[in-house]
C-alpha cells in the first residue's frame, strides 16, 4: 500500500483553522461558564450540542460525498456544488418547521424561560446555512476563506461576550443574538462570492438520487449517534440536575484540546484514503493502515492525556477556580478518556465513509442508541451521575468498536 503523505504543507492551515475553532469553542464555554453560571450553562449545551446534530446531518447528507469519487452523474464539480445547495435550501426549510413544531415543548419540558425559542430557530437555521456554504469553499481548496469566516464567527463570538459583560447585558439570549448577526455577516460574504463555485440550472430526479443514495446511511447514523450520545445528558438535566449537566459540559470542554486532532483528521483523512482504498481493497489492508495511523496518533497525544489526568484537580482549578467542578475531578477524568477513545473510532469511521460502506456506521450507531433509549432514564435514576459517566463511557465504547467488529466480519471474515 502507498504511504499517504498527510501534511503537505498548503494544508497546514487546516490544523490552525480546527484549532481556532476547538481554542475558541473552549474559551466561550469557558467565559459563559463563568459569567453565567452553571444552570445557564447547562442550557447553552443543550442548544449548542443541538445544534451539533444539525451539522452532522449537514456533514451527512451533503458535505462527506465530496470526499469520494462515486458520485458519476456528475460531470462538472460546479454542478455538483449546485445539486447540493439545492438540497441544502430544502434542508433549512425542513428544519425551521421541525423546530418550529418541537422546540416549544422541549423548553417547556426543560423549564427554559430566559431564551426565546424563536431566536434558537434562526440562530440553527443561520448557523447551518453558514457552515454549509464555508464547507463548500473549503472543498475547493480554499482554505484560507474557510479560515477567515471561521475567525468572524468563532472569535467574534468571544468578542461579544466582552462586549456584552463590559455592559452588564451578557444573558444566553442576547449571546445568540450576535452569534446570529455574525453568521449573517458570513453569509453575505459567502453569497458574494459563490459564484465562483455555483451556477443555477436545471437537474433531473438522477442527481438527487445519487446523492440520496450515498448520504442515506450517513444521516441516519448521525441522528442515532447524536440521540445516544445525547439522551444520557437530557435525563441527566431533567431527572438529577442541570447543574450537573453543566459541570460534565465544563469537563468535556476542557477535554475538547484532543478535538484540533479529530476535526482536522475528518477534513484530511478521507480525501487522502479515498485515493488509495476503494471497494476492491481487501480488509485486511484497510485495517492495517488505520492501525499504523493510530498508533501514530496514540504516540502524539498519550503525553497531553496522561498529564491531565494525573494533574486533573490542579488543572480544573487553574481554569475554572469553581469548587463545584474541582470536586467533580473525576468526571474531567471519564469524559478524556471518553475523548480519548475516539482515537480509534475516528479513522474507521472515515475510512468506512470514503469507500462507501455506510451501512456498518448506521448499525453501529443504532445498537447503543436502542441501549439508550431503554436504559439510560433507569440508570440515571438508580445510580446518579456514576451511572451516567458510566452509560457515557460504554456507549462511546460501542460507537468505537462496533464499526471495527462489523467491518471484520463483513470484509474479512466472509472473504475467507
Amino acid at each position: 500500500m502507498n504511504k499517504i503523505v498527510f501534511f503537505k504543507i498548503k494544508e497546514l492551515i487546516v490544523f490552525f483553522d480546527q484549532a481556532i475553532v476547538s481554542l475558541c469553542n473552549f474559551l466561550i464555554g469557558f467565559f459563559l461558564l463563568k459569567y453565567i453560571g452553571l444552570i445557564d450553562f447547562g442550557i447553552f449545551s443543550i442548544i449548542w450540542f443541538t445544534q451539533y446534530l444539525i451539522n452532522s446531518l449537514q456533514m451527512s447528507f451533503f458535505i462527506n460525498i465530496l470526499n469520494t469519487t462515486q458520485h458519476s452523474t456528475f460531470k462538472k464539480q460546479i454542478f455538483f456544488n449546485t445539486t447540493i445547495f439545492y438540497c441544502q435550501i430544502l434542508f433549512t426549510i425542513i428544519l425551521i418547521l421541525l423546530f418550529l413544531f418541537i422546540l416549544p415543548f422541549v423548553f417547556d419540558f426543560l423549564k427554559i424561560n430566559d431564551v426565546n425559542h424563536y431566536l434558537i430557530i434562526f440562530f440553527f437555521s443561520v448557523f447551518q446555512l453558514s457552515n454549509f456554504l464555508k464547507r463548500i469553499f473549503y472543498k475547493n481548496n480554499f482554505y484560507s476563506f474557510s479560515l477567515t469566516i471561521n475567525l468572524i464567527i468563532y472569535l467574534g463570538s468571544l468578542i461579544f461576550i466582552f462586549l456584552l459583560k463590559n455592559n452588564n447585558i451578557l444573558s444566553l439570549e442576547n449571546f445568540f443574538y450576535s452569534v446570529s448577526f455574525l453568521c449573517l455577516i458570513s453569509i453575505f460574504i459567502f453569497l458574494n462570492n459563490l459564484k465562483k463555485f455555483i451556477s443555477f440550472s436545471k437537474r433531473n430526479i438522477n442527481h438527487f438520487y445519487e446523492i440520496w443514495n450515498y448520504s442515506k446511511w450517513l444521516g441516519l447514523s448521525s441522528i442515532m449517534n447524536f440521540f445516544c450520545l445525547n439522551v444520557w445528558q437530557f435525563y441527566l438535566a431533567s431527572n438529577i440536575s442541570i447543574t450537573l449537566l453543566g459541570v460534565f459540559r465544563a469537563c468535556s470542554n476542557l477535554s475538547s484540546f484532543l478535538n484540533v486532532f479529530f476535526q482536522a483528521f475528518e477534513n484530511i483523512f478521507p480525501k487522502k484514503f479515498s485515493k488509495i482504498i476503494n471497494k476492491n481493497s481487501t480488509g485486511v489492508s484497510m485495517l492495517k493502515y488505520n492501525f499504523r495511523f493510530i498508533k501514530e496518533v496514540i504516540i502524539i497525544l498519550a503525553p497531553f492525556i496522561l498529564i491531565s489526568i494525573f494533574f486533573s484537580k490542579e488543572i480544573l482549578f487553574l481554569v475554572y477556580k469553581n469548587e463545584l467542578i474541582v470536586n467533580y475531578n473525576y468526571i474531567y477524568i471519564i469524559t478524556l478518556l471518553i475523548v480519548s477513545i475516539s482515537i480509534f473510532r475516528y479513522p474507521i469511521e472515515y475510512s468506512l465513509r470514503s469507500i462507501n460502506s455506510t451501512k456498518i456506521l448506521f448499525v453501529s450507531n443504532l445498537i447503543p442508541a436502542l441501549l439508550a433509549l431503554f436504559f439510560s432514564n433507569l440508570i440515571i435514576l438508580k445510580f446518579g451521575i456514576n451511572g451516567f459517566l458510566f452509560g457515557a463511557f460504554l456507549n462511546q465504547l460501542l460507537l468505537t468498536f462496533l464499526p471495527i467488529i462489523l467491518f471484520y466480519i463483513k470484509h474479512i471474515k466472509l472473504n475467507d
